[in-house]
């Protein structure tokens, strides 16, 4: 699924720990996303039901008799902590993308420069070998490639499933039954997904870069030669070879940003149904209309987290596929220049 391995190959090359610290964004993340739910749950459960404050109350040994006006000043000051743990969670988690990009994109700028340096480092011979275009591209657009698409969505598919997985948690303790059902639903999903997309995404991704490769190639033999394209009156000719590689590239590119929109609409489906069930399966169960609400609500605010949380892994998932060659490249490029290191030393 991800390969963590040539990943974090590839990240030593750049600096060490890179892997670890995204890691521990991704941890934080989490924890940040598991507070604020689990704030949420008993003010919910005290506002639907207002006799779960005393039960509360005797829980923690706190001997106290609840009025009216007391329980309206518990539900405003429990808003207005909501509120304050809601903005800050907001802040940390914007600090936290920062601060991820931050790293992420340092890296794309050193991976550049060490495949220069490796580049113009090789002698004459492996110039004569190896195309100017091939080169270029495995500089800029392979690396901008697989930091885009492959180490961007390997660390947003490793947040979004710790976060979902500290959703589940909170939801396993408020209905278990019910939790366990969503997540057997989600992981049947997950794979037949992953079933049935195993390798168009790849497919696409290979095609992308194999045609991009040629229309580089095309255009820097008619730009560099352009006295001989003048003089042999060749301007068709490479306009032809460039658009038929081109266009292909455009259309797996096309294909491939179709594909990932399938998967929102399906969740989304899935997600309504799952809902409908629940309440259904409640009913069932001979549940009070009162528990029913509530249980409801909790799993309602739940969902609109864990739904787009659930489909950028399904994305991230997809784009993880995509970028498979250009992860290749930029691996293979990288263990070459980490061997002529070892040999030198």
């Amino acid at each position: 699924m991800i390969d963590l391995k040539k990943i974090n190959k590839i990240l030593i090359s750049v600096e060490n720990k890179v892997l670890i610290k995204l890691f521990f964004f991704s941890i934080s993340a989490m924890l940040l996303e598991i507070l604020s739910l689990a704030v949420l749950v008993p003010v919910l459960n005290i506002i639907l039901n207002p006799s779960k404050l005393q039960e509360y109350l005797i829980i923690l040994n706190l001997d106290f008799k609840i009025s009216e006006n007391t329980y309206a000043d518990f539900i405003i000051y429990s808003l207005l902590t909501i509120f304050v743990i809601f903005f800050f969670k907001g802040l940390l988690l914007i600090k936290i993308n920062f601060s991820q990009n931050k790293i992420i994109y340092r890296v794309k700028a050193k991976l550049s420069s060490i495949l220069l340096k490796k580049y113009l480092s090789e002698k004459y011979s492996f110039h004569l070998k190896n195309n100017s275009t091939k080169l270029i591209h495995n500089t800029l657009s392979e690396v901008n490639r697989f930091t885009g698409e492959h180490l961007i969505p390997a660390t947003t598919f490793i947040t979004e499933i710790l976060i979902s997985l500290g959703l589940l948690f909170i939801l396993l303790t408020v209905e278990p039954k019910g939790a366990f059902f969503t997540i057997i639903l989600l992981i049947l999903l997950l794979t037949l997904v992953t079933k049935f997309t195993k390798n168009i995404a790849l497919d696409y991704g290979t095609k992308r870069q194999t045609n991009e490769r040629i229309s580089l190639k095309n255009l820097s033999q008619a730009l560099t030669g352009i006295r001989e394209v003048k003089i042999l009156n060749k301007e068709n000719k490479f306009i032809e070879l460039f658009d038929t590689s081109n266009f292909a590239a455009s259309d797996s590119i096309r294909n491939y940003n179709n594909f990932i929109v399938i998967p929102r609409i399906v969740i989304e489906l899935i997600g309504v149904t799952s809902i409908l069930f629940l309440i259904f399966f409640l009913m069932l169960s001979g549940r009070e209309f009162e528990k029913i609400f509530t249980i409801i609500s909790i799993f309602g605010i739940a969902s609109f987290r864990f739904l787009p949380s659930f489909n950028r892994i399904l994305i991230a998932l997809q784009s993880l596929k995509y970028s498979i060659p250009s992860l290749n490249v930029v691996h293979e490029e990288i263990s070459k220049t980490l061997n002529n290191i070892k040999k030198a030393t």
